[in-house]
């Protein structure tokens, strides 16, 4: 399958999307108290949103032949990292969560394994 920036720019739309109508669904009490839902509610905004940051950042390098695009991307997974830690040492404000990091780890890896 021929992939191209069109792809990469509607698969970073589509995620971003996604990811603010789970938050949004979260907050307006759109998502039942119980089940599977509950628990994807709190980390699945997170890895949708860094699995859009990922994919825009492919999208503008997109034609880089010195794989930039890889260095930058992996740089977005380090920073959702480090700024899940960071909340884990009350540095900036939200709760930790071992399941955001696991999810955010795995996204990003997913995704730099796909690209390379």
């Amino acid at each position: 399958m021929k992939r191209s920036r069109v792809t990469y720019f509607t698969v970073s739309i589509g995620t971003l999307v996604l990811g603010v109508f789970v938050y949004w669904s979260d907050i307006n009490g759109f998502v039942p108290e119980s089940g599977l839902l509950r628990m994807t509610r709190y980390w699945l905004p997170s890895a949708l949103w860094l699995m859009s940051l990922m994919t825009m950042l492919t999208c503008v390098w997109f034609h880089s032949t010195n794989k930039s695009h890889l260095i930058v991307s992996t740089c977005a997974l380090l920073l959702g990292l480090g700024y899940e830690c960071l909340q884990y040492m009350n540095i900036v404000p939200g709760t930790f969560c071992r399941s955001d990091l696991i999810a955010l780890a795995s996204v990003g890896i997913l995704y730099l394994l796909h690209i390379y």
